[in-house]
């Protein structure tokens, strides 16, 4: 009788130039089988990436909250193999996940996010994006 093997493969985002991408609304993912891309300074582990389009002209509120692991998120304006400049980063905010907000975004444009972990922690999670629309200010 034979035994079977499976193989597992990379997520296919898992570098910047197959970013998945994605909408306003959370979108799971599962960082076990990322590797680490080594982008930036701050460390993030087995990454996965995902590309944006803002929705509105207003801010972005980008989180990684409710995962199930230590979370380390950052958002590009491109990719850093091409020359795209981190616009924001952050390692812990609504516990161990993170979160970060871009200010002043404008419909259409574009952003990648990079997701992983701290550490060595991996796993499962959700990614959250919700493009908002502040009020005007009040009229004095």
């Amino acid at each position: 009788m034979a035994c079977c093997v499976t193989a597992w493969a990379q997520p296919m985002n898992d570098t910047c130039d197959m970013a998945e991408v994605v909408t306003d609304g959370t979108t799971a993912f599962d960082t076990t089988l990322a590797t680490t891309s080594g982008a930036g300074t701050h460390a993030i582990n087995q990454d996965l990436w995902y590309e944006y389009t803002a929705t509105c002209d207003g801010n972005l509120l980008i989180d990684l909250c409710g995962s199930g692991f230590d979370t380390k998120i950052a958002v590009w304006d491109g990719c850093p193999s091409s020359g795209g400049a981190e616009l924001a980063y952050n390692d812990d905010s609504c516990g161990l996940q993170s979160a970060v907000s871009i200010v002043g975004a404008l419909t259409g444009d574009t952003v990648y996010i990079q997701v992983g972990g701290y550490g060595s922690s991996s796993g499962s999670g959700v990614l959250n994006i919700e493009c908002w629309v502040p009020p005007p200010p009040p009229i004095n």
